[in-house]
């Protein structure tokens, strides 16, 4: 195996503008031996342009330690006697394929086992229950005396287009190893401390980030890098360096369905592009002689596009180094319809009225579920909307919703006021009243224990009339000279320990003329977590109850359609003159322990419409024209009978 010469990269596109984006994984145990010994390069560059991508990520080091190139600071995987990586870069550049190579940084089998993450017992981290990948931790010499020089090698020797940094991650706890501790101590940081823990995280990633970019403009300020990893914290540091960011969701591999959605919308307002990253497996990573079923594929990638973001299909590449050919026949009956979109998709972004704001800590590796139930109401209205957080831009928004919590400060409290004087509207709950204004919640006290509220009017729709349940209790508020929408009905008292009724609430008695839910102006506010509440039960009556503050305060929306409550309407703007609507039904069979989507049943009837007069639609990339009728404010389309995700074209 000669050494090879690095050069500039032969693809014409860079690696980040790439929309459809292959991340083949390729971990081997030691114990593998014939690794590569049916590897075609012309086969494995024409089976991945068969299938649809534009760019790939291969393997140069994997989560076990081990490279597939022939290193002189790694170290080599023992079964394999080839420069796998090598072949890779010049037959997908043969075929126009940007081609990015993997470094796995927060994993090795291989590394001193003082360097490994640990808990705050001491424990050391491991991925995976069946004694997976040992989790290094960033902070240790691990980094330099190991991935900076492979990364060194790398750029020094093959025309990449890209470098992409895996496993760039810390438990929720955190590590709490000596290389951690040491740091925190030195950065006034308590490892006791929840947020501190978290501040500590993003920024030890943070350093790792401007490392490798450092090393990387002193060889080749060209490339490109990118990290995994950075997606799971709010204003991730050393972003301003990463060439993109993408966030890791396979619906069906622990993530659900609200992942991808919740982080995109967000992280899509930092500046960077974002890419929605699945698998083609049936279940999650590596579950080898599966395949997901062409629907959930569907689904999943054109979530991707409603995002605006890029379409990335992860696989596992079986050691001997053939692909399967069914599983990229199955990739390829969905990626290239996507593919056809682009004249449509480029450049097109996503528009928004609304935003969620975001505090501290809502984002863990997984979203709180106040934010993610915000996300589910807005996305089942069709509300286009963003997430942000305080240090946000919040002026081009119709409405700010702060669910269930709020970061509150004095100047975040003056930038509300300011909003809402610029004639902002705005929708809190929970512990979120000390946001607004003061003069609106006179005062207040938090009532643990689960309590009732009545709806007053229509205003939230066909509520029935009668006591609702909240099982998070209800604040005791007093608001003089607002609008009292719903009021609180009172329970029988707990009387002994045997005062049982086989649910956690007692019965409902009295009603008062205590406010629940109460306007003043361009506010309103909700004395109980309602947002959270609805994303644990799924109660209906929550809904209604959470839409209609929304209608109060955003009226005429951008979108007026007629589809099922799950399917997701996303409109992005392609220019000044053309709206681009991506459709993503979703109707599952019923799995445990997750919801598998199997088939597109004809759904018939359905009309979707934006807010505007335009001169007609059509459905992309047919160029089919459809029927239009103008209804007030809004153009309205009607679908001829939908089979799975459409994009409809107004212009």
């Amino acid at each position: 195996m000669a050494a090879r010469q690095a050069g500039p990269p032969k693809t014409l596109l860079p690696f980040s503008q790439r929309r459809r984006r292959l991340l083949l994984d390729f971990h081997n145990p030691a114990g593998i031996p014939d690794i590569g010994t049916e590897f075609d390069p012309k086969n494995f560059a024409d089976t991945l342009a068969a299938a649809g991508f534009d760019s790939v990520i291969v393997h140069a080091k994997d989560s076990h330690g081990y490279c597939y190139y022939p290193t002189t600071v790694g170290t080599r995987h023992p079964g394999l006697q080839r420069d796998l990586l090598g072949e890779m870069v010049d037959a997908c550049h043969t075929r126009n394929i940007a081609i990015g190579s993997y470094v796995s940084a927060g994993c090795s089998d291989l590394a001193d086992p003082a360097w490994l993450q640990v808990d705050a017992k001491g424990k050391p981290r491991s991925f995976a229950e069946q004694g997976g990948y040992s989790m290094v931790c960033l902070n240790s010499p691990f980094i330099e005396q190991n991935v900076l020089p492979i990364t060194r090698e790398l750029l020094g020797r093959y025309p990449v287009d890209a470098i992409w940094y895996d496993l760039l991650f810390f438990f929720d706890e955190g590590c709490h190893c000596a290389y951690c501790l040491e740091r925190m101590r030195r950065h006034g940081l308590d490892p006791k401390d929840p947020r501190d823990i978290r501040r500590h995280m993003r920024d030890s990633i943070g350093e790792f980030v401007l490392k490798t970019r450092r090393l990387a403009d002193q060889l080749r300020p060209d490339i490109e890098m990118a990290y995994n990893g950075l997606s799971v914290h709010e204003r991730p540091a050393g972003l301003d360096m990463a060439a993109y960011v993408d966030i890791e969701a396979l619906a069906t591999g622990g993530w659900g369905y609200f992942y991808f959605p919740s982080k995109a919308r967000y992280l899509r307002t930092l500046g960077k592009p974002v890419t929605g990253m699945t698998a083609a497996f049936h279940d999650s990573w590596g579950d080898f002689g599966s395949l997901k079923s062409r629907a959930l594929l569907e689904y999943e990638c054109y979530t991707f596009l409603a995002a605006g973001s890029a379409v990335a299909i992860g696989d596992q590449l079986p050691p001997r180094g053939r692909l399967e050919a069914a599983r990229y026949a199955r990739i390829g009956e969905v990626l290239n319809p996507i593919a056809a979109l682009a004249p449509w998709l480029t450049d097109a972004k996503p528009l928004a009225e609304a935003a969620i704001v975001l505090y501290p800590l809502a984002q863990g590796q997984f979203p709180d579920g106040a934010w993610a139930g915000a996300n589910k109401l807005l996305m089942e209205g069709r509300v286009q909307f963003d997430s942000v957080d305080v240090e946000a831009d919040w002026s081009h928004y119709r409405l700010l919703i702060f669910p269930d919590h709020a970061h509150v400060t004095d100047a975040v409290k003056a930038k509300v006021a300011g909003y809402l004087a610029g004639g902002g509207a705005v929708l809190a709950s929970g512990d979120a009243w000390a946001v607004l204004p003061e003069g609106i919640i006179a005062k207040q006290q938090e009532i643990g224990g689960p309590a009732y509220l009545q709806v007053h009017g229509a205003w939230a729709g066909a509520v029935p009339e009668m006591p609702h349940v909240v099982k998070k209790g209800i604040r005791r508020i007093s608001a003089p000279g607002a609008q009292v929408l719903a009021t609180v009905v009172e329970s029988y008292p707990r009387v002994g320990d045997k005062c049982f009724y086989s649910s956690p609430q007692m019965p409902y008695t009295q009603a008062t003329d205590r406010p629940a839910i109460i306007r003043q102006g361009l506010v309103v506010y909700l004395a109980a977590p309602l947002f959270r509440e609805y994303w644990e039960s799924g109660y209906g009556v929550h809904r209604q109850i959470l839409a209609g503050a929304v209608s109060l305060l955003l009226p005429e929306p951008l979108t007026k359609s007629s589809m099922p409550l799950a399917w997701e309407q996303a409109v992005l703007a392609q220019g000044d003159h053309r709206l681009v609507n991506v459709i993503v039904p979703f109707t599952s069979v019923r799995h445990e322990p997750v919801a598998q989507i199997e088939e597109w049943p004809a759904t018939v009837g359905i009309t979707i419409g934006v807010r505007g007069h335009f001169n007609g639609a059509c459905l992309a990339p047919s160029k089919k024209p459809l029927s239009c009728t103008r209804d007030g404010l809004y153009t309205i389309a009607e679908l001829p009978p939908v089979e799975g995700p459409c994009v409809v074209i107004f212009e």
